[in-house]
């Protein structure tokens, strides 16, 4: 049996794939955008993910690892509504409106607006409420 000859069209997807993945675990990391070049480039040599080879992705994303993230696999995915509130969190941290940037005081955080222990089990009554509320306290920092 002849082994199958991987495509342009699969090396593709694939490294949308990879780049996808280090995205995903820079914000879960909650590194500011900064902090991020600044890594990739001591990492790597290269000032943005999209300029790494597939050899490249591949230790970034076990450096990633070993940093602390933990891939999700083939679980559930984050809803829109919590994929912003996600965002928007990463956002104040941006703008130097929290002093812990972590997905735990995220979560700690909708515990507070009444919300589940967790983000992925934000539901979307919830989800509105939490994310109303970042944004009021985003749209405050950005006044100051």
């Amino acid at each position: 049996m002849k082994p199958l000859l991987r495509t342009a069209s699969d090396k593709a997807d694939q490294r949308r794939k990879e780049l996808a993945q280090i995205h995903i675990a820079v914000a879960a990391l909650a590194w500011s955008e900064a902090d991020y070049r600044n890594i990739l480039q001591a990492k790597t040599g290269r000032a943005s993910a999209g300029d790494l080879d597939s050899t490249g992705r591949k230790r970034f994303l076990e450096h990633l690892r070993q940093c602390g993230w933990k891939p999700q696999g083939n679980g559930p995915r984050l809803t829109k509504q919590q994929w912003l509130v996600q965002r928007l969190w990463k956002d104040l941290g941006q703008a130097g409106a929290l002093e812990d940037k972590s997905a735990a005081a995220l979560n700690r955080f909708i515990k507070a607006q009444g919300g589940p222990d967790e983000l992925r089990f934000l539901g979307t009554s919830h989800a509105s409420l939490v994310i109303e509320a970042l944004k009021s306290w985003l749209q405050r920092v950005k006044t100051k």
